[in-house]
């Protein structure tokens, strides 16, 4: 299999591209150069052109996300860090942007000051990696696969500090991506017949596959070999064996 591996998205997300499953019988007699000369150039330059697109539109969805928290940390209602007037705003915020599962205000002792859903107040959250990595940093941050304590749904989560500019964040703007708008966003991209595309955060995990995403999401595939290709190396070629026993071939 030919595997290229994509990076450079703001949480170090995985993209793997995988084209026209191959059996596994017979394909491993074939030496690697053979499999490379199956692939047409046009095939192959489609599949640039679709992985380039894939990679943007989930730049776009995260670069998005990171401006809507921007904003909203420099909101006089929410940096007043008030439970009754934050709740409002918030609230408002996610009836515009239904790709969110909730959005919150985290005051500095890590705890849930209010959310959009009204749900939670007051629940800690301040040992999710993502919201210690805002208050260490003073940056905004963005979390793995994940299962929300307040949806109980699996989202991809994102933080940005509030607060004076050189001075410790004194709490933090959180939301939560829900998966099935990463899942939408890979099925509106053009692929080429025969393959798919699965996107995993940096533990190896799965946010979002097409087709067939929402039986893939949430597993591990950290211990796939292909998988830890591609942590180490930004681009190469493997043999890639997915986590339902077949062989395929990846670019």
């Amino acid at each position: 299999s030919t595997l290229k591996f994509h990076f450079g998205l703001r949480a170090r997300l995985i993209i793997l591209v995988c084209i026209a499953a191959l059996p596994i019988v017979g394909a491993l007699t074939l030496t690697l150069n053979r499999i490379h000369r199956t692939l047409t150039e046009d095939a192959r330059h489609e599949l640039v052109l679709s992985t380039q697109l894939l990679s943007r539109n989930i730049e776009q969805l995260i670069e998005s996300s990171r401006v809507l928290l921007a904003a909203g940390a420099a909101n006089g209602v929410v940096q007043s860090l008030s439970p009754e007037s934050c709740s409002n705003h918030v609230r408002e915020i996610v009836l515009r942007n239904p790709a969110y599962l909730d959005l919150g205000l985290v005051g500095g002792d890590g705890k849930l000051v209010c959310t959009a859903s009204g749900r939670a107040r007051g629940t800690f959250v301040g040992d999710r990696d993502y919201i210690k990595a805002v208050f260490s940093s003073g940056r905004f941050s963005m979390s793995g696969y994940q299962i929300g304590r307040v949806s109980g749904k699996a989202g991809l989560a994102m933080g940005y500090p509030i607060g004076e500019t050189g001075r410790p964040p004194r709490g933090a703007l959180i939301l939560s991506l829900d998966l099935s708008q990463l899942n939408r966003t890979l099925s509106m991209t053009g692929f080429p017949p025969g393959s798919s595309f699965t996107l995993l955060d940096s533990r190896g995990v799965v946010l979002a596959r097409a087709p067939g995403g929402p039986r893939w999401v949430g597993k591990d595939a950290s211990g796939l070999a292909v998988v830890k290709d591609a942590m180490r190396e930004k681009e190469g070629t493997a043999f890639g064996e997915w986590l339902d026993g077949m062989v395929h071939l990846y670019a």
